[in-house]
């Protein structure tokens, strides 16, 4: 396709890509991701240049993938790079598609402006691999368990439990790393320090603030239904421990943390450095490229071990046979009530906060987020919901564009309350099955380092497998709970989802009202 960029031509450019993938045999979300970056490359030339700008769309394969090339013929120009004139939201946007995994490739020659995206072909849905992976163990346990011991000593002792470490050892290796450079490269996504001062954190406060009410009050109800072991009191010392926890987050020096594990230090050494590289801004460009690269390093990686998911939970699930001990798997129940109800709370919540605080009807807004809802539910991606989101924000509930451009992409990266009940839920629940010894202390570390990991997760394939593998480091719970905690989370995913997407835009609407950056009339209407 050839033309000039129209808003009818980009319209036509972006119909004419979902038909085509149509046609080929490639995962629907991920179809849904590389729309969203054409269309979004395309506004930017336009901006750039002019809607008199000549461009050119090709749709094609090679090696067994699908791409996508843009060419538009001017000045050299990077539509996702820094500029001075749109520094924030160039930046949000930036790291929003890149945490989508579509970020594309750029190239300028010979006065051309070239922008690829690829897209693999289809692949089984995670959750597929995972009944299968599930029913194997189950299979393969029962076949074992009629074979004589040796034999069961050969296959499972000698050969499955020293892989189960590996992959241990591997996870534990890049999930501290993920998630500090996931929270330098997101913190210095909010842009320059003005940026950062009248909206970043302000927004940043906010959304704390809620993600800390939320998990404080969820888990606080949640924890008088599960049964405890007591390893330590309520008392002076308890409350010792607590203060000596607080104090311990300043690490001695910056490579204790990640020498030790200790994920609390790795955690506040991230915030303290991407806030120090806004407030310098500039000058922290070489700095600000290598956190960047290095963040993408290590998705790539976490994205390589979250393949190896099934894996781990077959060999984990055939240990747990093998054992007789089906404690956690029949008492599981208990946790995914537990965390459909809390999030039942958490999106009742935030429809009555957009109701009273914006006298909106409750029913007009829960009409106008519906759509998200469903894509939320139906495919558990933030990613494959993140143009519906966003045309939301704007068109329907009235969000200026400019705050909606800088607001969505933030949310993604920051606000996830639907996290942080999870990993409470689950570390709770890991106790209880486990018999875990737990104190005043235990429980404190337990809140903070929930609260923490539900802002810090990144939003990427693999972000909750290394977040729930700190929180067990953290917390001291057994590496054999893992695997049944990841195969939970891929089913809790498809209503953890949904309620992030809605409660973080009630909380962009509630923020731009503050501002002073919503259209109440769009927002009211039927």
């Amino acid at each position: 396709m050839e033309g000039i960029l129209t808003s009818e031509n980009i319209a036509l450019a972006v119909s004419e890509t979902e038909e085509f993938f149509k046609k080929q045999s490639v995962d629907e979300r991920e179809a849904k991701k590389v729309v969203l970056g054409v269309e979004e490359t395309l506004l930017r030339f336009r901006d750039e240049f002019s809607e008199k700008q000549e461009f050119e769309l090709n749709l094609g394969k090679a090696f067994g993938k699908v791409k996508v090339v843009i060419k538009v013929y001017e000045r050299m120009y990077d539509p996702f790079a820094k500029n001075e004139e749109s520094e924030d939201t160039n930046i949000m946007m930036r790291s929003a598609l890149a945490s989508m995994g579509v970020l594309p490739v750029w190239r300028y020659s010979r006065g051309v402006n070239s922008i690829t995206y690829v897209i693999n072909k289809k692949t089984i849905p995670e959750w597929t691999n995972l009944i299968i992976a599930i029913a194997l163990a189950v299979i393969c346990g029962v076949l074992l368990k009629q074979a004589p011991e040796h034999v069961v000593d050969i296959v499972y002792g000698d050969i499955f439990e020293p892989l189960l470490s590996v992959f241990m050892n591997l996870l534990s290796a890049i999930a501290s790393p993920m998630i500090f450079f996931a929270l330098v490269w997101g913190i210095y996504s909010i842009g320059d320090a003005s940026t950062f001062s009248v909206l970043g954190k302000k927004l940043a406060l906010r959304y704390f603030s809620y993600i800390t009410f939320f998990t404080l009050f969820i888990g606080g109800i949640s924890m008088f239904f599960f049964k405890f072991e007591k390893g330590g009191t309520i008392d002076g010392s308890g409350l010792k421990e607590v203060y000596q926890m607080v104090l311990d987050i300043v690490p001695g020096n910056i490579f204790t943390p990640f020498a030790e594990g200790n994920t609390l230090q790795i955690v506040f050494l991230g915030i303290i450095i991407g806030v120090a590289m806004i407030m310098i801004g500039e000058k922290t460009q070489t700095v600000a490229l290598i956190a960047e690269q290095l963040n993408y390093l290590v998705q790539i990686i976490m994205n390589f071990i979250s393949k190896l998911v099934p894996f781990f939970v077959f060999g984990s699930l055939l240990g747990i046979i093998l054992s007789n001990d089906l404690t956690g798997i029949l008492s599981s129940y208990k946790f995914v009530l537990s965390y459909i109800f809390a999030c039942a709370f958490i999106l009742i919540t935030c429809v009555l906060l957009i109701s009273i605080k914006l006298k909106v009807n409750a029913l007009t807004f829960i009409k106008k987020v519906l759509p998200t809802f469903i894509i939320g539910v139906t495919t558990a991606s933030s990613a494959a919901a993140f143009s519906e989101n966003l045309d939301t924000c704007i068109n329907k509930l009235g969000i200026k564009k400019s705050f909606s451009n800088f607001g969505v992409p933030f949310n993604q990266v920051i606000f996830k309350p639907g996290a942080s009940i999870l990993y409470f839920l689950m570390a709770i629940f890991t106790a209880e099955v486990y018999s875990v010894p737990t104190s005043l202390s235990w429980f404190a570390s337990a809140f903070l380092m929930c609260i923490i990991l539900g802002i810090a997760t990144p939003p990427v394939p693999g972000g909750t497998l290394a977040s729930i593998a700190v929180l067990f480091a953290q917390l001291q719970l057994p590496e054999t709970g893992i695997a049944l905690a990841l195969a939970l989370n891929v089913i809790l995913d498809f209503v953890g989802t949904p309620t992030n997407l809605v409660s973080a835009q009630s909380m962009l609407a509630l923020s731009a009202k503050n501002f002073n950056l919503i259209d109440e009339s769009i927002l009211k209407k039927q």
